[in-house]
């Protein structure tokens, strides 16, 4: 476990992500977080997404989805 890093929820500051979600995660990376839990993307493209990423330097560990996300009616093309 020596290489064991911590990643942040973002729900705990979807305050500050709902009024400025890049900044924010420039703010997280900046202050020594390596990685993020998404709970919502801010309404960004996924290629915009990759970029703030690339940017930042997070890595996405996980997401924060109510169970109705994964039912066969939201995950149609």
């Amino acid at each position: 476990m020596k290489n064991m890093q911590v990643a942040l929820e973002l729900y705990t500051v979807r305050d500050e992500t709902a009024r400025d979600f890049a900044g924010t995660l420039r703010r997280v990376a900046q202050i020594g977080y390596r990685g993020v839990e998404f709970a919502g993307y801010g309404n960004l493209t996924a290629q915009e997404m990759s970029a703030l990423l690339a940017e930042t330097g997070l890595l996405p560990v996980s997401t924060h989805l109510g169970l109705d996300a994964l039912q066969d009616s939201q995950l149609e093309a």
